[in-house]
Order: C-alpha cells, then structure tokens, then sequence
C-alpha cells in the first residue's frame, strides 16, 4: 500500500497544492515550524480522520478560514481509489473516490498507517486510555468487523453512562442496554487478547534489537472479562459479569464493568513498565510495539501499511536510530518522515524517493 498524491486545502500553515509521493522513502526537511509536521499529520488524518497531535479538528483550519479538507490517491494490492476528509468549525465528513461516506466504519481501514512521533513515549509512560487508542486503532487496521463492535459499543456505554449519570437508571432499564454492552465487550475482548498474545511474542524478539540487552518485557491484556488464566469469558459469563454490577452502577453513576476498563500491561523486569521503565527502555519498548504492530498488519492484511517518523531520528541515540532504519527501510513499505538537516544524518538512503523542502508551510 502507498499513497500517491496528496492534496491539502486551508490546512493549517500548508499552502493549498498536490504533491506526488514516492511509493519508497520520503523526506519532508526544513527548519522547526515550517510545516514538516502538518504534512505528516495530514496523512494520519485522512487515514482516520484523527491526528496525533490534538483532538480538536478547528485546530486543523488555516485561520480565518471556515474549513479545510485533505485528500489523497490510495494505491494497494486491491487496486487504487481516492479519499479525502473535510472539516467545518463541529462537522467532520468522509469521502472516497468524491462519494460522500456516511459511516466511518465504510472509511477507517482503507489507508492502514503507523506512526512514530515523540509523543509515542506516552504507550509507555501514559494512561490506560493510550494504550487502548492504540489497540483499537491498529485492530481497526486488521479487522473491520471490530470497528463495527467498538463502534457499537462506546454508542451503547455512552447511552449507559448518560442514564446512570441522570439517577434515571433501575435494573430493567439498563439490562437493555447491557445486552448489547455484553454481545460487543465479548467480541472486543477476545480480539484484544489474541492481539496483546501476538505483540508479545514479537516485542519480546525485538526489544533486544533496540536496547541491546536481554531485559525481560512482556504485554498482556487485563480485563474484568477474563478468567484468572487470561482467556475471555464466555458469552454468558461476561453477560452475568455486567449485569452483576448494576447496583454499583447505579449508586456510583458510571459504568464498571467493560472493555472502556482494559489496561495493555507493559512490563519489564516483571514491573510495571510506566512506573519503573527509564526513557531509554521505554523508547525501545515504543519502537518494538510499532514494528511488531506493522509486522502483524502485514501479516494479516497481506498488504503493507505506511510508515509515518516525525522526528523520531532527532529522538534517539545512534543505536536506535540504526536498529529501526534497518527494519523499516528496506524498500518494501512506503516510508515518509520529517526532519531538520542535522537530525537526519543517519536516515536510509533516498535510493529513487523523494525529497521534500519545506519552508513557510511549501515544499519544493
């Protein structure tokens, strides 16, 4: 898979154009505040309709306009199509090949990306809530089907929660909607559990790659809807598990008990990993789950995801930077990343890619 043009309209600092891409490496360089980021952030974008940087789409538009939109060609195993996201100041709408998508489930999982920013420390060191977004990010990227359900379920918790939180809830009335809490919760922690059993097999192989140490890391999913041996309840025990906790529910106005409470456990030396994991084994700990994470997609989709590195070189030391270079940059995937002249020392040769000067939110 890789994206052939990209085409961004009153997007941020960017000036409104098309650029062709190159299926290989791609280099956005130019000085801090220039607009290298803003591309690689519009690509994420039009992947999900999310960024990495912010959860506030007017963020996205140029000021003193009233909305922006990013579109771009998609060229896979399956064929090629276009695809493009609009903003306006609380309106969000997709499209693919200029048709109008009106469930984001038809458009999430058709441009599969996996990014490396700075921020990624917080997998390691952030809340529960992060290391969710990227379960289900990425298992969106695999299964559409879970999209569905994830979709279905933080509709039905909301409902819930929105009940418990007015003190008009009683037992009937949430059983309505625990039945569908239930059904979806099943399903997502099953697919999350065979995922966390996947990435730790594999992160355990390459952390040694990037830290240079035999350290024992691990990942596993924790849940209120698995056994004591970690393996999903069955239908009717996550059903009774729910319901079973409806009187707290009520008397504590939130809901307790569901996928909305699984934590990825990120371990190292059998300890917590965010308590006890220093900057440098938690740099090796995010970059082995990325590339375990690409590997599976690969491995599932049949089909490779893009590679998005926004200074992530000018992040890590010598080791990592080579480790990681070695394992992305091998010609097979669509590699695209930002950086400053100095910082980029170590990058894999261009060898037919693209170089992007940016400056003033342009590129040359």
């Amino acid at each position: 898979m890789h994206l052939e043009t990209l085409t961004t309209y009153n997007f941020r600092n960017l000036i409104d154009s098309t650029i062709i891409l190159s299926p290989g490496i791609n280099l956005f360089l130019g000085r801090n505040g220039q607009g290298k980021t803003n591309f690689l952030e519009s690509i994420a974008i039009l992947s999900s309709g999310r960024s990495f940087r912010t959860t506030r789409a007017a963020d996205f538009i140029r000021w003193g306009e009233r909305e922006c939109s990013i579109f771009g060609k998609v060229n896979s195993d399956n064929g090629s199509h276009i695809q493009g996201v609009a903003f306006k100041k609380s309106e969000k709408e997709f499209f693919i090949d200029h048709e109008k998508v009106s469930l984001s489930k038809d458009y999430i999982g058709r441009l599969s990306i996996v990014t490396f920013t700075p921020a990624d420390i917080q997998l390691v060191k952030g809340t529960p809530a992060d290391r969710r977004r990227f379960i289900d990010k990425h298992m969106a990227d695999i299964d559409s089907l879970y999209l569905q359900k994830l979709l279905a379920f933080q509709r039905a918790i909301k409902n819930k929660n929105s009940m418990l939180k007015t003190g008009g809830a009683d037992h009937n009335k949430l059983a309505a909607w625990n039945q569908i809490i239930a059904e979806t919760s099943r399903f997502i922690t099953a697919a999350r559990v065979e995922l966390a059993r996947e990435l730790d097999g594999k992160v355990r192989e390459l952390y040694q790659h990037f830290s240079g140490t035999a350290s024992e890391v691990s990942v596993r999913l924790v849940s209120a809807l698995t056994s004591s041996d970690g393996e999903p309840l069955t239908a009717e025990e996550t059903a009774e598990k729910i319901n079973q906790a409806a009187t707290r529910e009520i008397k504590f106005g939130v809901s307790l008990v569901g996928p909305h409470r699984d934590e990825l456990q990120l371990t190292i030396h059998s300890k917590d990993a965010r308590a006890f994991a220093s900057q440098g084994e938690s740099r090796s700990f995010v970059l082995s789950l990325k590339i375990a994470v690409i590997e599976l997609i690969e491995r599932r989709r049949r089909d490779t995801p893009i590679v998005l590195l926004d200074d992530v070189d000018a992040e890590l030391d010598t080791g990592r930077k080579r480790a990681l270079f070695e394992l992305i940059g091998d010609g097979r995937r669509q590699v695209i990343l930002s950086g400053t002249g100095e910082s980029m020392q170590s990058t894999p040769q261009l060898g037919g890619g693209r170089l992007f000067t940016v400056q003033d939110g342009g590129s040359e």
